[in-house]
């Protein structure tokens, strides 16, 4: 979950003051190089580590928890969390109502349902005032058919 504190800053920039493991994380920059940086140490300390889909966004999570809790850790340690969440088996889903997060988790709880029914329960939970989460459409249909009773 993003941070709910603005993380804009002025001043030198950490890729403008020289990347190196020991650099203190104070002014963070999302670019070619910092990444580049970030992928050439992870390399050279754990070469067998391919990146995995969605690693940026959880890395950079982890970096801006970091810095608004008064922690200050360095390049190094970006470095290492880097390795730990590409070593990850899974990622727990970002909480998120979408179409493509509700299909899935409804196609995977039974598998006889069609993709057709599984688009006609999305349009369902559209129109309903509940989160737009599988659970959430569950708990609303089992409350429907409870009174239907």
């Amino acid at each position: 979950m993003p941070t709910k504190r603005s993380l804009r800053k002025t001043g030198v920039k950490d890729v403008e003051r020289g990347l190196n493991l020991k650099l203190r994380i104070e002014n963070y920059t999302s670019n070619r190089e910092t990444k580049d940086f970030i992928v050439e140490q992870a390399h050279l300390m754990a070469p067998e580590v391919r990146e995995k889909s969605g690693v940026w966004y959880r890395l950079n999570r982890w970096r801006e928890g970091q810095t608004t809790s008064g922690k200050h850790p360095t390049y190094r340690d970006l470095v290492r969390r880097y390795i730990a969440l590409n070593k990850m088996e899974r990622f727990e889903k970002v909480p998120h109502g979408r179409y493509i997060n509700f299909v899935a988790e409804f196609l995977a709880a039974d598998k006889r349902v069609t993709r057709a029914e599984a688009i006609a329960a999305w349009t369902e939970l559209k129109k309903l005032d509940v989160p737009k989460d599988y659970a959430s459409w569950v708990k609303a249909r089992a409350k429907r058919k409870g009174k239907s009773r």
